[in-house]
């Protein structure tokens, strides 16, 4: 589907996304129709290669899908990676504004993504990184993985959402726009 990503759409979930979107993933067999429930929440489908595309990386499809929905709900085109290597996948794929990387996932944690992005072409390499983790130590991998910022699990939305804004506002003053 054109701009469109799958991965936004978490199983179980109701979603209102319009009669042609819908009727698209039921032909594609990717949605069913239900009776008479109200939607989980509207989603404002923003184009993922915008401005403000985050990438979300987490192990936790519980904390993906409260990340996708508060970031969706701010304004922000959110995409998400259930560890390390599908996270490199995506960033290359759809070119994200800024990273929110959880440490302590199996497979390609949270470190090794960070050596792996770094190894990367640009832009790829250069896009910035918040960690979100409860791991222990993760305060300290601050500086080692030049990340921007650290959250800490269990995640202050609020808190969260205010590094989020200052790096994009950041970002905004520094390529002249006010």
């Amino acid at each position: 589907m054109d701009g469109i990503s799958l991965n936004r759409f978490e199983p179980g979930f109701i979603y209102d996304v319009g009669t042609y979107i819908a009727n698209l993933l039921l032909a594609e067999g990717f949605a069913e129709p239900v009776e008479d429930q109200p939607p989980a929440m509207l989603i404002p489908m923003a184009d993922e290669s915008s401005p403000l595309a985050i990438l979300i990386i987490d192990d936790d499809r519980h904390t993906r899908t409260m990340l996708a929905t508060l970031l969706t709900l701010e304004g922000y085109a959110p995409n998400t990676a259930k560890d390390g290597r599908d996270g490199l996948e995506k960033l290359q794929k759809h070119a994200p504004a800024l990273i929110l990387l959880d440490l302590k996932m199996p497979g390609m944690d949270g470190y090794q993504f960070r050596v792996a992005q770094k190894k990367l072409p640009r832009p790829f390499s250069d896009v910035p990184v918040i960690l979100v983790s409860g791991a222990e130590g993760a305060g300290r991998a601050l500086d080692l993985l030049n990340a921007l910022e650290y959250v800490p699990k269990p995640i202050d939305d609020a808190a969260l959402l205010a590094v989020i804004r200052s790096h994009f506002e950041t970002r905004r003053a520094a390529n002249g726009h006010s």
